[in-house]
C-alpha cells in the first residue's frame, strides 16, 4: 500500500491524526478511502511525496503522515513500522 500526504493542507500540525485523515479522504475516490482505511492489513505501507530523502523535519507531510498512522495510531496497528520512499516519486522515476 503506497500513501502521499497532500502539501499544502490547512490542518494545524497538533490535529493530523489517522482519524482526521481518513475523515479527510471521505470525498476521495473510494478504493483510496477502502485502502487506507484497511492500512493495518498489509504488509507493507510505503510513505511518499514528490522528492523526499528522510523525516527529520516534524512538520513535513511525511514526518505527520508517519506520526499519525504509526506512532500517534490506537485503533488500527501497522504490522511493521511504515518506510519511506527515499527520494519521493521523482527518485522512483530516475530508476
Amino acid at each position: 500500500m503506497f500513501m502521499t500526504p497532500q502539501c499544502g493542507t490547512n490542518v494545524p500540525y497538533h490535529s493530523v491524526s489517522a482519524e482526521s485523515i481518513e475523515d479527510a479522504l471521505s470525498v476521495s475516490p473510494r478504493n483510496e478511502t477502502t485502502l487506507f482505511a484497511n492500512r493495518d492489513k498489509f504488509d507493507l505501507v510505503a510513505i511518499y511525496d514528490d522528492s523526499s530523502d528522510n523525516m527529520n523535519d516534524p512538520h513535513a507531510p511525511v514526518s505527520l503522515l508517519f506520526a499519525a498512522i504509526y506512532e500517534k495510531s490506537f485503533r488500527k496497528f501497522l504490522r511493521h513500522m511504515p518506510m519511506l520512499l527515499i527520494g519521493g516519486i521523482q527518485a522512483w522515476k530516475r530508476e
